[in-house]
């Protein structure tokens, strides 16, 4: 399958080369339906998000830096600050992707919290990255970015994640945080 603007335009089969593929899917819990859809000439599988898309989505989200500096007090009203951002601003998926993709609520709802699909909404595909992300996946690459930007630490970045969670996230989660995390352009 060749990908010209995330657009298959003929598919081959490919030879087995040895080599990494040029195209990743970050395979999360929700990702089976779309992986093993039969695509057509002309699908459009995957959005490119840019560099530039990317600066500025985290540009507008505002900043809470973190500092190893925080006496108790602050430390505690930046937890709060930040789990806040994370319901608003810093929920990529809604605040961000939704509205790029021009999502309805109700296929968000299927995306998040049902089946993890919806026919026609594509993966998302990083600048300078070969992953595919789902929607929820690409929300969090993005939250895990903006939290290297916030200049959290890796543990605290992990464990505030988690306490958003209500204890813990699947693998996918922090495989697609941890990424965004690393992300570095």
């Amino acid at each position: 399958m060749l990908l010209k603007k995330s657009i298959i335009r003929f598919v081959t089969k490919t030879p087995k080369t040895g080599r990494d593929p040029l195209i990743q899917v970050g395979v999360g819990d929700l990702d089976w339906q779309m992986l093993y859809k039969k695509f057509n000439v002309d699908d459009k599988i995957f959005k490119s998000i840019s560099l530039a898309e990317l600066r500025e989505a985290m540009k507008i989200a505002g900043s809470i830096e973190y500092s190893e500096n925080f006496n108790w007090l602050q430390r505690q009203i930046w937890k709060a600050r930040y789990a806040l951002a994370s319901y608003s601003e810093y929920d990529f998926g809604f605040s961000y992707l939704m509205v790029e993709l021009n999502i309805s609520k109700n296929n968000m709802a299927e995306l998040y919290w049902d089946s993890g699909y919806v026919e026609g909404v594509p993966f998302i595909r990083f600048e300078l990255s070969n992953t595919l992300y789902n929607i929820p996946d690409a929300g969090n690459f993005m939250w895990g970015h903006k939290a290297y930007l916030n200049k959290l630490p890796k543990g605290v970045m992990l464990d505030a994640a988690a306490k958003n969670e209500g204890g813990a996230d699947t693998n996918a989660d922090t495989r697609a945080i941890l990424s965004g995390f690393n992300y570095r352009f």
